[in-house]
């Protein structure tokens, strides 16, 4: 919604992960499969256009599709399945972590309207430790 996108590549796809029975319970998860803004951008390493795909200070991955030449090596090496091709503009795209609204000190749109909170905008080292404690919660509680 925030950049007006309408059908094509959808810069954050989520794969489900289950269910199934764990301890007699049905588990599922929903996993969103989106830019991680990696410290070592395997996308950019490949990438042969100079400045397509850089990173900025903040450690944000961003691409520039105007330098983009569509030969979508950055999509073979991607981990998390980022990088995405648009048929029409023959360009790769990804999300670019709605940056402006970054940048006015604001969440990215997608954290901000997830009514399930399943996406975050937190610093790496933060996110990991809520996740321990939700972790160690849950195995206290019997979840």
């Amino acid at each position: 919604m925030e950049h007006q996108r309408s059908a094509g590549p959808k810069w954050i796809q989520v794969i489900t992960v289950g269910p199934e029975e764990i301890d007699n319970r049905l588990v599922m998860e929903l996993i969103p499969m989106n830019c991680r803004h990696c410290e070592n951008p395997p996308c950019m390493a490949v990438c042969p256009i100079k400045g397509a795909i850089y990173k900025r200070r903040d450690g944000i991955v961003l691409l520039n599709s105007r330098f983009c030449i569509g030969c979508r090596l950055c999509i073979q090496v991607c981990p998390f399945g980022a990088m995405q091709f648009n048929d029409i503009r023959g360009v790769v795209e990804k999300c670019d972590l709605c940056v402006d609204r970054i940048d006015q000190g604001l969440e990215p749109f997608c954290a901000q309207s997830c009514f399930g909170k399943c996406i975050e905008f937190k610093e790496a080292a933060k996110l990991s430790q809520d996740k321990r404690e939700i972790s160690a919660k849950n195995i206290l509680t019997g979840r």
